[in-house]
């Protein structure tokens, strides 16, 4: 009889930046086999950068079809089986707020190199000091907390949100895995999570002090 058809495996690795979403399938070979990628727009000026999460979200679920499509017409008719395994990179102090049930982004993507909220976190510095020592990261306004206290206080969706007790906030990978995944998987890893300064790397918890 002739051998078993073995099960292929293939490996999506999904990269979003600041320039453009991009997906790219690799055969068990570690050879890429497709790719795909769409730009974004970026709203730039002195102190705020940021951008639509929504559009963020729609640029790598299209690389993702696009990819995943033709992955299937060219195995049509292969009898064997297969798997694809994904992965995720994102910009890891790139914060967005959603709401838990809808998914819907509350507000914008706000970048990594975002510094609109730095002169609270000046004037906080000596309060907030003592505690960031748990982060294993200086205090700077590139990192998540301060664009997530600027959110919830500046955003009238996110202000409704949190009084309706839907408020979802995190790092973009975090609203990313949410929206892609059958389960709207509420997760994050430690690098992303540190980069929130709301995570203690030594205890590898949320922090209430934080």
């Amino acid at each position: 009889m002739p051998p078993e058809p073995h099960n292929q495996y293939y490996f999506l690795a999904l990269d979003q930046g600041s320039l453009s979403s991009r997906a790219l399938l690799f055969d068990e070979n570690a050879e890429i086999v497709f790719s795909a990628s769409k730009k974004i727009n970026t709203l730039r000026t002195k102190k705020v950068i940021e951008y639509n999460a929504e559009e963020i979200f729609h640029s790598l679920r299209t690389c993702i079809d696009e990819v995943m499509f033709r992955l299937e017409k060219k195995l049509a008719g292969d009898s064997r089986n297969f798997t694809v395994k994904a992965s995720l990179i994102t910009q890891r102090s790139t914060i967005v707020c959603w709401n838990r049930f809808s998914g819907e982004a509350l507000g914008p993507a706000i970048s990594w190199q975002d510094t609109r909220d730095s002169q609270w976190l000046e004037e906080n510095r000596s309060r907030i000091t003592p505690h960031i020592s748990k982060t294993g990261l200086r205090l700077s306004p590139h990192y998540g907390a301060n664009k997530i206290r600027w959110c919830v206080q500046n955003l009238p969706k996110v202000i409704q949100a949190n009084l309706d007790n839907a408020l979802v906030y995190g790092p973009l990978a975090s609203f990313l895995l949410f929206r892609l995944t059958q389960e709207h998987t509420f997760a994050i890893d430690p690098a992303n999570a540190s980069r929130t300064l709301l995570y203690d790397n030594t205890t590898q918890q949320w922090d209430d002090a934080l």
